[in-house]
């Protein structure tokens, strides 16, 4: 097997451990790798705010996907790499259409560049600090109409009274307007722009460094992560992945909370 030239892993439940911490191997092999000139790129639903925040904790400085491939950005710079918006006109159709079929379907989004979150109300009412690493006041409250006047990096559903699987389900069923609906382990769906997932947004990053596909590994657990695990040379599914990613994967890691991603890189750096 090739050495990689490239690692993207997922940061929740694959480079985290269950606890939300970043263990001290694995910070080390992540030195070790990033030091060999093998960059260790985040590619995560979370917004860039809370991604930055763990990138720093693990040591990482350099590019990070963020918003489920909608948003490519240098923390060692600051420089926006890519964005993949979700046009106003799409997040219109989609809030429209998913509240005629249920009316308890609450919205939120997050600026283009993560630099806004907006939500409403019976959404800020229900959310927890650890859906979005965002506390009530760094949340913009609107109503739908202000969910649905701009472009968006993604558009976000739940349900009070339904799991995200169920939701998934009922959305998927509907007929909206081309995009990517996906769920991440959280207690809502995402939605992305037509074909905006972390293997878009890992193709980007790629085209732009001159990495070719298969000298790519991902790592990752949830059903968002199953195309970038596709697109990847190697994918691998960590022990704790559901059923899906290990239907895709072509290899399995131990699951986070024993450091598999740190593990399987260590065998190389």
């Amino acid at each position: 097997m090739q050495r990689p030239e490239l690692i993207a892993t997922d940061l929740d439940n694959t480079l985290l451990r269950t606890d939300k911490t970043v263990s001290d191997v694995t910070r080390e092999v992540i030195a070790r790798t990033v030091a060999a000139g093998v960059p260790v790129v985040p590619a995560t639903a979370r917004q860039l705010k809370s991604a930055r925040v763990i990138a720093a904790h693990a040591g990482i400085s350099g590019p990070v996907i963020c918003s489920n491939g909608a948003l490519g950005v240098d923390l060692r710079t600051g420089d926006v790499l890519f964005t993949q918006p979700l046009e106003a006109a799409t997040v219109r159709d989609i809030a429209e259409t998913v509240r005629a079929a249920n009316s308890q379907v609450l919205f939120a989004c997050v600026g283009p560049v993560g630099e806004w979150f907006r939500a409403e109300p019976d959404y800020v009412e229900i959310a927890e600090y650890t859906d979005h690493h965002r506390r009530m006041d760094e949340m913009k409250i609107v109503d739908l109409d202000g969910i649905m006047a701009e472009d968006c990096s993604k558009l976000v559903l739940r349900h009070p009274g339904v799991g995200a699987q169920s939701l998934f389900e009922l959305v998927e069923s509907l007929d909206l307007p081309e995009c990517q609906i996906t769920t991440s382990g959280a207690p809502f769906i995402e939605v992305t722009g037509p074909g905006v997932t972390k293997a878009s947004g890992l193709a980007l990053l790629c085209e732009r460094l001159g990495v070719e596909r298969d000298r790519v590994w991902a790592f990752g657990d949830a059903a968002n992560d199953v195309d970038m695990l596709m697109w990847a040379g190697v994918g691998y599914a960590m022990a704790n992945a559901v059923p899906e990613v290990h239907a895709v994967a072509d290899r399995t890691a131990r699951s986070c909370d024993r450091d598999g991603v740190a593990e399987v890189l260590a065998e190389i750096f």
